[in-house]
Protein backbone atom coordinates (compact mmCIF):
# COMPACT_ATOMS: atom_id res chain seq x y z
CA UNK A 1 0.00 0.00 0.00
CA UNK A 2 2.83 2.29 -0.07
CA UNK A 3 2.31 2.61 -3.84
CA UNK A 4 -0.98 4.09 -2.65
CA UNK A 5 0.52 6.53 -0.16
CA UNK A 6 3.13 7.90 -2.25
CA UNK A 7 0.24 8.87 -5.33
CA UNK A 8 -1.48 10.12 -3.06
CA UNK A 9 1.90 12.15 -1.75
CA UNK A 10 2.14 13.37 -5.25
CA UNK A 11 -1.50 14.37 -5.67
CA UNK A 12 -1.84 11.40 -7.95
CA UNK A 13 -5.79 9.78 -7.32
CA UNK A 14 -5.48 5.94 -7.49
CA UNK A 15 -7.76 4.61 -10.27
CA UNK A 16 -8.62 1.47 -11.23
CA UNK A 17 -6.19 0.46 -13.54
CA UNK A 18 -3.81 0.99 -10.38
CA UNK A 19 -5.95 -0.74 -8.03
CA UNK A 20 -6.21 -4.06 -10.74
CA UNK A 21 -2.44 -3.76 -11.14
CA UNK A 22 -1.80 -3.90 -7.57
CA UNK A 23 -4.32 -6.62 -7.28
CA UNK A 24 -2.81 -8.33 -10.12
CA UNK A 25 0.98 -7.95 -8.66
CA UNK A 26 -0.69 -9.21 -5.22
CA UNK A 27 -1.80 -12.86 -7.22
CA UNK A 28 1.29 -13.25 -9.01
CA UNK A 29 3.15 -13.16 -6.01
CA UNK A 30 0.79 -15.78 -3.61
CA UNK A 31 -0.65 -13.30 -1.49
CA UNK A 32 -4.37 -13.56 -1.89
CA UNK A 33 -4.67 -11.95 1.71
CA UNK A 34 -3.43 -8.65 0.22
CA UNK A 35 -5.45 -8.91 -2.95
CA UNK A 36 -8.72 -9.24 -1.40
CA UNK A 37 -7.11 -5.86 0.99
CA UNK A 38 -6.76 -3.95 -2.42
CA UNK A 39 -10.27 -4.86 -3.55
CA UNK A 40 -11.77 -3.80 -0.17
CA UNK A 41 -9.72 -0.39 -0.47
CA UNK A 42 -10.64 -0.28 -3.98
CA UNK A 43 -14.15 -0.27 -3.14
CA UNK A 44 -14.32 1.83 -0.25
CA UNK A 45 -12.77 4.51 -2.56
CA UNK A 46 -15.24 4.65 -4.23
CA UNK A 47 -14.41 3.27 -7.49
CA UNK A 48 -16.48 0.89 -10.00
CA UNK A 49 -16.35 -2.76 -9.73
CA UNK A 50 -14.29 -3.90 -12.69
CA UNK A 51 -13.70 -7.61 -13.85
CA UNK A 52 -10.36 -7.56 -14.56
CA UNK A 53 -9.84 -6.75 -10.67
CA UNK A 54 -12.22 -9.27 -9.24
CA UNK A 55 -10.77 -11.79 -11.82
CA UNK A 56 -7.09 -11.01 -10.34
CA UNK A 57 -8.45 -11.28 -7.02
CA UNK A 58 -10.45 -14.69 -7.51
CA UNK A 59 -7.37 -15.87 -8.86
CA UNK A 60 -5.18 -15.20 -6.06
CA UNK A 61 -7.90 -16.65 -3.69
CA UNK A 62 -7.73 -19.69 -6.12
CA UNK A 63 -3.83 -20.18 -5.44
CA UNK A 64 -4.73 -19.62 -1.74
CA UNK A 65 -7.53 -21.89 -1.37
CA UNK A 66 -10.62 -20.04 -0.54
CA UNK A 67 -12.77 -21.23 -3.15
CA UNK A 68 -15.46 -19.36 -1.34
CA UNK A 69 -14.34 -16.21 -1.33
CA UNK A 70 -13.85 -16.68 -5.20
CA UNK A 71 -16.99 -17.72 -5.35
CA UNK A 72 -18.76 -15.01 -3.96
CA UNK A 73 -16.45 -12.53 -5.54
CA UNK A 74 -17.41 -14.01 -8.91
CA UNK A 75 -21.04 -13.51 -7.27
CA UNK A 76 -20.59 -9.75 -6.65
CA UNK A 77 -19.40 -8.94 -9.96
CA UNK A 78 -22.98 -9.80 -11.09
CA UNK A 79 -24.34 -7.95 -8.36
CA UNK A 80 -22.76 -4.82 -9.51
CA UNK A 81 -24.35 -5.45 -12.93
CA UNK A 82 -20.72 -6.65 -14.40
CA UNK A 83 -20.42 -9.64 -16.83
CA UNK A 84 -17.67 -12.29 -15.57
CA UNK A 85 -15.08 -13.01 -18.76
CA UNK A 86 -13.93 -15.78 -19.81
CA UNK A 87 -10.92 -15.08 -17.40
CA UNK A 88 -13.15 -14.89 -14.41
CA UNK A 89 -15.02 -18.03 -14.90
CA UNK A 90 -11.60 -20.18 -15.52
CA UNK A 91 -10.28 -18.77 -12.25
CA UNK A 92 -13.61 -19.38 -10.34
CA UNK A 93 -13.48 -22.66 -11.96
CA UNK A 94 -9.65 -23.20 -10.52
CA UNK A 95 -10.53 -22.13 -7.14
CA UNK A 96 -13.23 -24.68 -7.09
CA UNK A 97 -11.09 -27.56 -8.64
CA UNK A 98 -9.06 -26.79 -5.67
CA UNK A 99 -11.72 -26.70 -3.23
CA UNK A 100 -13.11 -29.95 -4.72
CA UNK A 101 -16.28 -28.48 -5.12
CA UNK A 102 -16.85 -30.42 -8.66
CA UNK A 103 -20.25 -29.79 -8.67
CA UNK A 104 -20.30 -26.07 -8.49
CA UNK A 105 -17.43 -25.93 -11.17
CA UNK A 106 -19.58 -28.05 -13.39
CA UNK A 107 -22.22 -25.14 -12.79
CA UNK A 108 -19.91 -22.68 -14.12
CA UNK A 109 -18.53 -24.33 -16.89
CA UNK A 110 -22.77 -25.10 -17.72
CA UNK A 111 -23.42 -21.27 -17.08
CA UNK A 112 -20.34 -20.24 -19.58
CA UNK A 113 -21.74 -22.22 -22.78
CA UNK A 114 -25.24 -20.66 -21.63
CA UNK A 115 -23.78 -17.26 -22.03
CA UNK A 116 -22.16 -17.96 -25.40
CA UNK A 117 -18.88 -17.36 -24.03
CA UNK A 118 -15.70 -19.41 -25.67
CA UNK A 119 -15.63 -22.29 -23.91
CA UNK A 120 -11.92 -23.03 -23.87
CA UNK A 121 -9.18 -25.53 -23.27
CA UNK A 122 -8.64 -24.19 -19.79
CA UNK A 123 -11.98 -24.33 -18.99
CA UNK A 124 -12.18 -27.81 -19.74
CA UNK A 125 -9.40 -28.32 -17.88
CA UNK A 126 -10.69 -27.00 -14.66
CA UNK A 127 -13.94 -28.60 -15.29
CA UNK A 128 -12.18 -32.02 -15.98
CA UNK A 129 -9.71 -31.72 -12.94
CA UNK A 130 -12.34 -30.84 -10.73
CA UNK A 131 -14.08 -34.24 -11.39
CA UNK A 132 -11.49 -35.92 -10.73
CA UNK A 133 -10.67 -34.65 -7.80
CA UNK A 134 -14.12 -35.22 -6.90
CA UNK A 135 -13.93 -38.66 -8.21
CA UNK A 136 -16.51 -37.64 -10.80
CA UNK A 137 -15.12 -40.17 -13.47
CA UNK A 138 -18.75 -40.10 -15.48
CA UNK A 139 -18.43 -36.17 -15.34
CA UNK A 140 -14.93 -36.76 -16.86
CA UNK A 141 -15.81 -38.98 -19.41
CA UNK A 142 -18.86 -36.60 -20.36
CA UNK A 143 -16.49 -33.91 -20.95
CA UNK A 144 -13.82 -35.47 -22.69
CA UNK A 145 -16.35 -37.08 -24.94
CA UNK A 146 -17.61 -33.22 -25.56
CA UNK A 147 -13.68 -32.36 -26.52
CA UNK A 148 -13.96 -34.79 -29.66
Amino acid sequence: MEVFERMRREGIAPSVVSFSALISAAEKGGQWKLALEILEDMKRAGLPGNVVAYSACISALAKGQQWERALDLFREIQSFGGSPSIVTYNATMTALEKGMQWERALELFEEMKMRNLPVTVVSYGGSIAACDKGLQYRQWYVLIALLE
